[in-house]
């Protein structure tokens, strides 16, 4: 009874053992991925945000438009 019971352990163990190596190899292949993205979003980081600085002021007028549209709606 002990024999079976401690070998059923055993083999659970394994299988246990076999599912975490798939996971940590996915896991690292992610990451890699991530790292190789991130360096090439910081170079393009340091071209697009001297290009995305202009931009940024255009939204709060449109924002403000906005408003002004919906206080011309109040007013008629």
């Amino acid at each position: 009874m002990t024999d079976q019971s401690t070998e059923r352990k055993k083999k659970k163990k394994k299988k246990k053992k076999k599912k975490k190596k798939k996971k940590k190899k996915k896991k690292k292949k992610k990451k890699k991925k991530k790292k190789k993205k991130e360096k090439m979003t910081t170079t393009t980081t340091t071209a697009t945000t001297k290009t995305k600085t202009p931009p940024p002021p255009p939204p709060p007028p449109t924002k403000t438009t906005t408003t002004a549209i919906t206080t011309t709606q109040q007013q008629q």
